[in-house]
């Protein structure tokens, strides 16, 4: 009996995608927090953010009796643009293995394990994708958090503004020199002023992410139980603990040595509405004797002020 494939793509995207998008989320918790408050941009051949405000005005203060006003005009907002990432995945049966395999029952486990497939390594993709500098595949993967969160060391072109020129849309980053130290409350405190530039606000860094041992350091290190935590991350599975009332967590994803201080308020991520976990149903290949159906994503990273995140690198946790 062949296989009825208008009923299977029936029942893979209503059974198994959404638990395929829930594995996703669950997987990763920075990937977690990223799509789960993923906002929507339909169109365009770039994401524009903006308007981004990045000098003064100077027509404004103290006045006397009498006094002109005297104006000065120049542009005090930008745009930032961001180019869309497209990312997919393939779910793949050999038609060898459906003649071998004929019965909804027995092609039912190999749609069962091809699943498994594409979770773990849609997952894996996205999740490391995330933390990219987004150079991967000749500048096709998603623009990450080694792109968002950085001082031109690493990207000085970010959204089309050049950090070098633009110091304002630089963020705060502790590099070191490259010269490991310790991790120490003190050194999370002085990134955490960094982030707020000094001022009294509560416009602060809502999510902290770094390695496990760094994270097994902070909890070291810490004077109050391991228990506290963050309720939405720890309901979700995710280990974490508070730094100033905010989450300190662990992502596998995250690159060695590296502790991110990341405002969700000027960092997110934009989804496209057609191309959100899109199933796109089974077709034969021409030059093989395979059906392919295939889980597609299009959105990126973006931000609109960097200056509100942070990094610090080059921590040894042995230290």
């Amino acid at each position: 009996m062949a296989v009825n494939y208008d009923y299977m793509d029936s029942y893979i995207k209503k059974v198994y995608i959404p638990k395929v998008v829930d594995q996703i989320l669950g997987s990763n918790p920075v990937t977690y927090r990223m799509l789960k408050n993923a906002k929507t941009r339909r169109g365009g051949r770039y994401i524009e953010i903006g308007p981004i405000f990045y000098v003064a005005d100077t027509n404004s203060g103290s006045y006397g009796r009498w006094d002109q006003a005297e104006f000065a005009f120049r542009s005090k907002t930008t745009l930032a643009e961001f180019s869309w990432k497209y990312n997919r995945q393939f779910i793949i049966i050999d038609h060898i293995d459906e003649l071998e395999n004929e019965g909804e029952g027995k092609i039912v486990d190999i749609i069962e394990s091809e699943m498994k497939i594409c979770k773990k390594s849609f997952s894996d993709k996205i999740g490391t994708q995330i933390f990219s500098t987004g150079t991967g595949n000749s500048n096709k993967d998603i623009t990450g958090l080694r792109a968002a969160v950085d001082d031109s060391t690493n990207v000085d072109a970010y959204g089309g503004i050049t950090r070098s020129v633009e110091t304002w849309w630089k963020s705060q980053y502790d590099y070191n020199s490259g010269t490991d130290r310790a991790l120490t409350i003190a050194l999370m405190q002085r990134m955490w002023g960094l982030c707020k530039n000094g001022e009294d606000t509560s416009d602060t860094p809502t999510l902290l992410v770094t390695t496990q041992d760094l994270f097994d350091k902070y909890a070291s290190i810490l004077d109050v139980s391991r228990q506290r935590g963050d309720e939405e991350l720890g309901k979700a599975g995710f280990q974490n603990l508070l730094f100033n009332g905010k989450p300190l967590t662990v992502d596998s994803h995250c690159p060695a040595r590296y502790l991110f201080f990341i405002n969700e308020n000027h960092v997110w991520f934009v989804v496209h509405p057609s191309e959100n976990f899109k199933y796109v149903p089974f077709a034969y290949k021409t030059d093989q004797e395979v059906m392919v159906a295939k889980v597609r994503l299009a959105g990126n990273i973006v931000g609109d002020e960097c200056r509100k995140s942070g990094v610090i690198r080059s921590l040894d946790y042995t230290l």
